[in-house]
């Protein structure tokens, strides 16, 4: 679902691929930007996550019923308890803004989740309807070799 392009994949350097040094990451994340950049963010929203892991389960936070919706909500109470002036949660003492960006990021997944398993589906109705389609002309050519079996008997 990457907007990046790696179907251009080629090294920056304009090495060949089989040239010694070659490496071919034109076009893909650069993930170090994120994990770098952000990396004060993400140790503060990883606390969040600990918090919850420890409050409910590990990874229970996926099956929460209508968790975009869910999850939303408790970005928008995050963001409104911020803007009205309080910088941690109460029951965390962990930052309103840091909570705000786990919701985000569990919505965020979700919502991915959800495009992968429609693309999936998708992609087994394919294949379904191909392998019925096949049976169907297997059928037939049956169908007409016993037919024709007839006939000549």
């Amino acid at each position: 679902m990457s907007h990046l392009s790696e179907d251009s994949e080629y090294d920056p350097n304009g090495k060949s691929p089989h040239e010694p040094g070659a490496k071919l990451d034109r076009g893909k994340a650069r993930v170090g930007l994120v994990l770098g950049g952000f990396s004060r963010a993400l140790m503060a929203v990883s606390e969040v996550g600990t918090y919850g892991a420890q409050k409910y389960t590990d990874s229970g936070w996926v099956e929460v019923p209508n968790g975009v919706a869910r999850y939303t909500d408790a970005m928008g109470r995050h963001l409104l308890k911020e803007a009205a002036g309080e910088e941690i949660d109460e029951e965390t003492g962990l930052l309103h803004a840091a909570h705000a960006a786990w919701n985000a990021l569990a919505r965020l997944d979700l919502i991915l989740r959800e495009i992968e398993n429609r693309e999936n589906e998708r992609g087994w109705a394919r294949m379904v309807e191909k392998v019925v389609g096949r049976f169907k002309k297997l059928l037939c050519l049956i169908s007409r070799q016993k037919e024709g079996g007839v006939q000549n008997g």
